[in-house]
Order: C-alpha cells, then structure tokens, then sequence
C-alpha cells in the first residue's frame, strides 16, 4: 500500500520505537533498545510529553503481551491515546535501513488471533462457528473517547472476533476496530478477516466521527456492516451522532445479512473517491452500502458495484453526488490482497517490485475528483487523479491512451498522451491561478 505524507509534519516530543527482533534493554529509545510490545510503547507513550510518534516494525503484534497484560486475555485491546501517532510499516532491524517506510514491503500486522492458530479462511458466513477463532481478541484495536490527535497509520488489523451481544441499546461489535465517542484518524490501513456475532465486523462505529484515508476493508464478516457499522448511542447526552468519512477507500469481498460493505443506521457518512466491490448480503438489499433509519449518505467520485442498487435506502436520505461509477473496478488479484488497478499503460506489482501491463485497463483510473490534486502519481496519469486507495500515491496505475505508451515527456503535455493539445489546456485551466501548498 502506499505510503503518503497527509498531513503536515508535527514536532514530536518524542519517538518510542517497537521491533518484535530487539533484544536490546526494550526501553523504546532506539531500534536496538525497542520496545519488543506494542503494548508497552503504549503505556510509555501515555505517560510522556505530547506529542508522541510511536514506530512499529514489521511483524505481527497481539494486544494481550506486555507487562500489564495476561497472555490470552481476549478483551485486551489496543487503546489509541490523545496526540499520539501509532505508525507502522518500518523495515525495523531485520534489515539494512531500519526506518525505511514502505507498508507494502513491511506489513506490519496488529493481530487478535491470540493462539496464532486461525485456519484460512474457507466460508466467510461460517466465519464465527471456526473453533480456531474462538480465542481470539473480541477488539484488536479501541478508539474509544479520543479525537482527531489519535491516529493509526500503516497497519493490517486482522483477527478480530467480537462474541458478544448487546441485549440493550445499538449493536455492537468491532472485531477489527471499535470506535465510542472518538475521532481518530486511521491512514493506510487494511481491516481485513475480522468478525463480530452482531455488527461491524471490521469497524464499529458508534457516536463517532472517523476520517479513514487510502484504506482497504475486505473479507469481513457481520450480520449487519460486515466492513463498517455506524450507529449512535442514546447514553451520550448531548446526543452525538456518527459522522464517518471514508476517502480513498476500498470496500471489497464483505459478507453480511445486510450491508455486505456498510451498514449507515443513524448518521451522515461521506464517501470520496471510493471502491465498492464484490460485497455481499443474503438479504439481497444493500449489497455494498444499507442506508437505513435516519441515516444520510453523501457519495461522490466512487465506483459503487450495482450502482443506486446497490445501496439500500429505504428513507431516500442518499446524495448521490458527482462522478460515481458502476464497473469492475478490475483489481489486479483481489483473492491475494492486490487491489491496484489493471492497466494496459502500468501498474505496480508489489511482487515483483515492478511496472507490468496488463491486457485491460481499470475504469477508475483518471475518474477521480478533477479538481483533486495528483499527488505522487506517476507519469503518464491523465492529470487526474485516479479512484481508490492508490489514487494520487506513487503505486497508482498509470494512464493509457489507446496506443503505445509515451516514454518522452513533452512540456505542455500534461496528461502524457504524447500531444500538447485541448485536453492539456482544459486540464491547465481547471487548475489555473490555484494554490497549493506542499504536503511533504
């Protein structure tokens, strides 16, 4: 996945390190001295000075190790703090460089299979029966009463299995990650193969407000939301609803009773320059998105697999805004987890590590927002940017014209067809006089 500097660069007070291989005095203060739990760095960060950036190394990291935990306690869970930053992703001591970043070469896994036993997943409706999971954290992660200083960037959260019911109030759930009352934001992450026996089996969402950016929710399950649940709490006065907003995401290969991809039953959702494909319900209503009670869903810029039909609002509250497509988003190999778009000009192979051409091209490249900046796409991309969450990172699928792909680049040409012409001069116009300033 693709690693972008979102947002601008803060001055950490200070920076506690986490790598499963250290075997220095695991105090967190270097690479060699790191933290061996995350747990840990969590507790130092809690105490310390604001803000904090904690660096977490590849490798797989279970919420119930620590030295305040007990092994195979599965209500444990990773509580994200106020004005700290949980970022994974870095190539820690295994190799050469240990703070190179690259989420795709060094997963970084935030796990709730606490007995390291699960068996691959065979049927995802029978997801909750497989007594390989029976362990497993009910919460890998818990944003629970923090804001928008809490942020969670560079991780897979996977093997959550929330078992238990609420016999009062809103469903509940969150086998992936549960959020109460909180705002955090969650960057360049997969939620994927997480359950929960009522709702959101990757995110539960309730009286919150979340912004996840170049996110990836797949392979979860749930009777309602099996990729994300929102709804509010009664018990929070003055009443706080959930306001989520998805950006660069995709929503794909979710199994539930209803919405497959999201479950909105009291809120307002916005969805920017999204993927939502392959999700499923057995009710056959909202197969990606259920819009129910209360709800307002504002879409724009995404791929919704079925279109209007599929998403279920049965109180006509949906904004179906600007640009949203219906097609096969055309992943690459969605069964093994590469969801960059096929293209006939390039697409990223994180495999190989290299550009390859496939025989079709996606229908989301160059379909994003017009006026949204490329960012670090690479040339030739259309000068727009494109859906999903590679759009505007150096891994997103280059732009193809009909032809051979243009190896010069001319000045004037801006969208790399290899012609200085009107379409270069609209791009150049919508953009005229703009300010921008850099974010890296």
């Amino acid at each position: 996945m693709l690693i972008v500097a979102l947002f601008c660069p803060l001055t950490y007070g200070k920076t506690i390190y986490v790598d499963n291989d250290a075997a220095g005095n695991n105090d967190g203060t270097s690479w060699e001295n790191a933290y061996t739990y995350l747990q840990d760095a969590l507790a130092d960060a809690n105490s310390a000075a604001k803000p904090v950036e904690i660096r977490v190394a590849q490798g797989t990291y279970t919420p119930d190790k620590g030295a305040a935990q007990s092994p195979g306690y599965n209500l444990a869970s990773f509580q994200l703090i106020n004005n700290v930053t949980v970022k994974g992703g870095f190539a820690g001591l295994i190799e050469q460089a240990p703070n190179e970043w690259n989420v795709g070469i060094y997963k970084t896994i935030l796990s709730g299979d606490l007995n390291s036993n699960d068996e691959p997943v065979v049927d995802l409706y029978n997801i909750l029966n497989d007594i390989s999971r029976w362990e497993n954290a009910y919460n890998v992660v818990n944003f629970s009463f923090v804001d928008e200083t809490a942020v969670l960037n560079g991780f897979t959260v996977s093997g959550g299995r929330y078992n238990s019911a609420s016999t009062g109030g809103p469903p509940i759930g969150g086998g992936g990650i549960y959020i109460y009352s909180g705002n955090p934001k969650i960057i360049n992450c997969t939620i994927n193969d997480n359950s929960a026996i009522q709702a959101g089996g990757g995110i539960c969402n309730i009286s919150s407000s979340p912004t996840l950016i170049n996110c990836i929710l797949t392979g979860n399950y749930a009777p309602r939301g099996a990729g994300l649940y929102n709804t509010y709490s009664l018990l929070i006065y003055p009443r706080q609803y959930s306001n989520p907003i998805l950006i660069n995401c995709t929503v794909t290969g979710n199994y539930a009773i209803d919405g497959g991809g999201m479950y909105i039953e009291v809120g307002s959702t916005t969805l920017k320059n999204c993927i939502f494909s392959d999700n499923f319900s057995n009710s056959g209503t909202g197969n990606e998105i259920w819009n129910g009670y209360k709800s307002t869903a504002a879409i724009n810029y995404c791929d919704i697999q079925g279109g209007l039909s599929g998403v279920y609002d049965p109180n006509g509250r949906l904004v179906w805004g600007k640009g949203n497509i219906d097609e096969d988003p055309r992943f690459a190999d969605p069964n093994n987890g590469d969801y960059h778009l096929k293209s006939q000009a390039g697409r990223w192979d994180p495999v190989s590590q290299s550009w390859v051409q496939d025989d079709v091209t996606s229908p989301c490249i160059d379909t994003d927002d017009p006026n949204s900046p490329i960012g670090h796409e690479p040339f030739p991309n259309g000068g727009i940017i494109n859906m999903g969450a590679y759009g505007g990172t150096a891994e997103a699928s280059k732009s193809y014209f009909g032809g051979p792909v243009c190896e010069t680049i001319i000045a004037g040409d801006i969208n790399g067809d290899c012609k200085v012409d009107f379409d270069d001069l609209m791009i150049l116009m919508a953009h005229w006089l703009e300010g921008y300033t850099p974010q890296d």
